[in-house]
């Protein structure tokens, strides 16, 4: 897609109140986005994809004030064997500035996160949650203090998601 000249791959912001679409500022994914989680001023970006010039792996971060790739304070995910897939993202309202993300991935960094972990939006540090999920997750949502995720099973290890 083309806009203004500029082109967008993957992402592009609509404005509803002068109807134009404009791509994201820097470099565009190159892979497939799969999940898109704003809060704040803050977008959260997941799939299958990389990011020239950033070290994003299926999972980026762009600063929606500063139209920019947040390149310096969060880990990048990274799979023991594979591809990096972030199927989901989602935050809670009762746990301010955390954001799960959920897929295909086998580290956040170098804590080891199988399937589903927790970033600190403020912070970017990440947090395992339990002994994660050994297999492809789906999809996460919250209801209050819980959260609920649909996966598949990939080895018959023991599942102890817990949140």
């Amino acid at each position: 897609y083309a806009a203004g000249g500029v082109q967008a791959q993957n992402v592009a912001v609509y404005d509803d109140s002068s109807k134009t679409i404009t791509p994201l500022r820097g470099n565009q994914p190159n892979g497939t986005v799969r999940s898109l989680l704003v809060r704040g001023d803050t977008l959260f970006v997941g799939g299958e994809f990389t990011i020239s010039g950033t070290d994003a792996n299926g999972f980026a971060v762009y600063d929606l004030i500063r139209q920019a790739w947040v390149t310096s304070s969060v880990d990048a995910l990274s799979a023991s064997s594979g591809s990096v897939v972030v199927r989901s993202i989602t935050s809670s309202d009762s746990q301010d500035g955390k954001v799960i993300v959920a897929g295909v991935f086998s580290q956040a960094g170098s804590l080891a996160c199988q399937g589903i972990c927790m970033l600190d939006a403020s912070s970017g540090a990440w947090s395992a949650l339990g002994g994660g999920i050994q297999g492809e997750v789906a999809s996460v949502d919250y209801a209050g203090v819980c959260f609920f995720c649909s996966f598949t099973v990939l080895s018959t290890d023991t599942l102890s998601p817990s949140g």
